[in-house]
């Protein structure tokens, strides 16, 4: 068998520096075979903290009906972490060894992406080290890489072995640029290649104009292949940014992107305070009544910073980003397009699009969160409030990924339009000029 292509990003680093935040936020998925390596252990005779609790949650007729990804889950302390996160170590690692650990953790946070171009490797952004860009560039790890590759192979195989699929690989997914527009990995790979250049050659003056301009790109790829227009057009294409100087976010875009503030960055904390307290889980109507009293108030709670005012967030000035924030967004794009996380079979099977805009909520998001920290403070906003947001929400964003079917349908569908947060790029673009 030929061996494939490890297309390596440059520039990108990442080495793990213990802290234990990455062992938090979401349940850990475990196949069968990782289950059979700790399920049989005694953990309460090897430290009292793991006496008394479930350590794991039983998926696997959910698995076997297509609804959840993995048959097995850990079963995550009211706080968020890791039953297995002792004093900020792993106690699977330190007690069996790092091969008993599930597969996925081994892994973590390295991704790989199959493509006719060979694998495209990358790192999620749910790790402050990666966040950071700490350690040795992955340039200079090819040897451990092709060993998580082929540990990535074999996950997948042991999956697609649970779930009762004998095939020796999966069929390649269909790529949309948006819902029923399909392409070709050819014509994704021009329309990559025009925003990468975003990131590499075309310097703009302050970030969230560099996305409009992606925006911008998007919309243009979308009207040439709807009119059935080879895409190489887009070489030539350059965004004009100056229609979108002075229109105010419509009335759908704001309520949008609060409704995502409050899922990714409010809910947590009211689901953790919950169950804290040791209140039943939350209904539906819970749920919607938190919500509507956010919107109705137009506030809500977020991380460190108590309630805010996001309507006064959209507008509120700073100074002019610094170069190393516009860097570190420059290359949190740049790492989303190299890596090919954000679309397709890694995020639930979103189109190109839909999968861009929830990039583009998260990079706003993260200037709003950025601005709470500031105005709490009295300062200008700081590279460690965007680190701190952006790792947040990339945990959520992963999250969507373990959507059920029809909630991705409506993903797709709800974030089909290449322009759905241009007014509030361009508005909260304005509010960090001098």
């Amino acid at each position: 068998m030929t061996e494939e292509k490890l297309n390596i990003p440059e520039g990108i680093s990442y080495n793990c520096q213990g802290c234990g935040r990455c062992c938090s936020g979401f349940a850990v998925g475990l196949t069968l075979k990782d289950y059979d390596k700790v399920k049989d252990v005694d953990w309460a005779s090897l430290n009292p903290l793991l006496s008394g609790i479930e350590l794991f949650t039983h998926k696997e007729k959910e698995f076997a009906e297509g609804t959840s990804p993995f048959p097995i889950y850990t079963k995550a302390h009211p706080d968020g972490a890791c039953p297995f996160l002792i004093d900020n170590l792993c106690f699977i690692h330190g007690t069996l060894g790092e091969s008993e650990k599930p597969t996925v953790c081994q892994l973590f946070p390295y991704t790989f992406v199959g493509t006719p171009r060979g694998v495209f490797a990358g790192v999620s952004h749910s790790s402050m080290a990666s966040v950071r860009n700490i350690g040795r560039p992955l340039t200079e790890q090819r040897d451990m890489l092709d060993q998580m590759l082929a540990l990535n192979k074999d996950l997948q195989v042991e999956l697609r072995k649970d779930a009762g699929n004998t095939t020796s690989a999966p069929a390649a997914p269909q790529l949309n640029l948006a819902p029923g527009l399909p392409i070709t990995w050819d014509e994704y790979f021009i329309v990559e290649e025009r925003l990468i250049l975003l990131t590499k050659q075309e310097p703009y003056e302050n970030a969230c104009l560099m996305w409009l301009a992606a925006c911008e790109i998007l919309a243009e790829a979308s009207r040439l292949k709807s009119n059935q227009i080879e895409l190489q057009a887009l070489r030539e294409f350059t965004p004009d940014l100056s229609v979108w100087q002075d229109r105010a976010p419509s009335s759908f875009e704001s309520l949008l992107l609060t409704l995502m503030c409050f899922r990714w960055l409010t809910w947590p904390i009211l689901k953790k305070r919950r169950s804290q307290s040791n209140q039943k889980p939350a209904s539906r109507l819970d749920i919607f009544g938190y919500v509507v009293s956010a919107l109705l108030s137009k506030k809500m709670e977020l991380p460190n910073c108590g309630k805010v005012s996001l309507d006064k967030l959209f507008t509120q000035s700073f100074a002019p980003l610094s170069k190393e924030i516009n860097h570190f967004m420059r290359q949190y794009l740049f790492l989303k397009l190299f890596g090919k996380t954000y679309f397709g079979s890694s995020l639930a099977g979103l189109s190109v699009i839909a999968g861009f805009n929830h990039l583009v909520a998260v990079v706003l998001i993260s200037l709003l969160y950025a601005k709470a920290c500031a105005d709490k403070r009295g300062t200008e906003i700081v590279i460690e409030d965007l680190y701190e947001s952006i790792l947040l929400l990339d945990k959520q964003l992963t999250l969507v990924s373990q959507s059920t079917a029809q909630n991705v349908l409506l993903y797709d569908q709800g974030f089909a339009s290449p322009r759905i947060f241009n007014r509030l790029l361009a508005q909260v673009g304005r509010s960090f000029a001098d």
